[in-house]
């Protein structure tokens, strides 16, 4: 079973990704910004975490660049508007990130979370949600 961790700084928004993922049968965990992902991180291991971006303190490169540079090799899924114009190639970051572009549904997150983990997409079907939100 695959522990994920879902960093968004809206409330509503982490409920919402992790009621999709438990009801995929994911075990979800949940951290409201950079800095409380980085200290769950550093009490559990986690097979993917999910970055909705703006966040409190960090930026994207921010925390991708901590959760490295802190031994963390899982995948990271960034959910992002659009890429700006700054990210270019000499950003190498963006080469060790599964990209989710917003606005994205159900499907959409399945996908990345399937691409991030190399699996084949139809791997997963939807199961009753488990209710286990930490955070």
């Amino acid at each position: 079973m695959e522990h994920i961790l879902v960093v968004a700084e809206e409330c509503a928004r982490r409920r919402r990704i992790a009621e999709i993922l438990l009801g995929f049968g994911y075990e979800v965990d949940v951290a409201e910004d950079g800095k409380s992902a980085m200290a769950v991180l550093k009490r559990r291991r986690y097979d993917v975490v999910i970055n909705e971006n703006d966040l409190t303190g960090f930026d994207d490169v921010d925390l991708i660049r901590k959760i490295r540079s802190s031994g963390h090799i899982m995948p990271i899924i960034v959910a992002i508007q659009h890429l700006p114009r700054w990210e270019s190639p000499q950003y190498p970051w963006l080469l060790s990130v599964t990209l989710l572009f917003k606005p994205y549904g159900r499907e959409a997150l399945l996908q990345a979370l399937n691409t991030a983990l190399r699996k084949p997409v139809a791997c997963r079907k939807a199961r009753p949600a488990r209710r286990r939100l930490a955070g």
